[in-house]
């Protein structure tokens, strides 16, 4: 059932808030994730490339950076994704995971199937971080959503 709240503009504020708040929560476990649990296999998969990966501290900042201005990026989609469809689905969770699917399909999913399919990575290192990205995303979202909402 389709629900709608009357209202088709995106509000901009609350889309940051929300974006800070997904940004957080992704941020904080995928790199705990990463590093817990995948950061062998992906040296792994580096590795049998011929691509071993040793990086200096000037490396180590960029990548940083890099992964910090990717997630900022991320979050203020994910959550715009989520204001852009609230007038036609309605404001809530069921909408936040909508979004999160969406997120999911075209960040995550897509992408990194093809490392498997070419592959550039394991199916092993697929199989794990397909379903943990999946929640990962999905309970951001949510908290995004939330934040939007207040």
């Amino acid at each position: 059932m389709i629900q709608g709240n009357g209202t088709s503009r995106v509000e901009w504020p609350r889309v940051l808030r929300g974006a800070c708040a997904w940004a957080a929560v992704y941020g904080v476990v995928a790199a705990l994730g990463l590093y817990l649990f995948l950061a062998q296999e992906l040296m792994g998969a580096l590795a049998a490339l011929g691509r071993p990966v040793r990086p200096s501290m000037g490396q180590m900042v960029s990548l940083l950076t890099f992964g910090l201005v990717f997630i900022v990026a991320y979050a203020i989609v994910a959550v715009w994704l989520y204001a852009a469809i609230r007038p036609r689905y309605g404001a809530g969770p069921r909408t936040a995971l909508i979004s999160g699917i969406v997120v999911w399909l075209l960040s995550v999913a897509a992408p990194v199937t093809h490392l498997a399919v070419f592959g550039v990575a394991s199916v092993r290192f697929v199989l794990m971080d397909l379903p943990a990205e999946c929640i990962l995303i999905l309970v951001a979202s949510l908290v995004g959503a939330r934040q939007y909402e207040k």
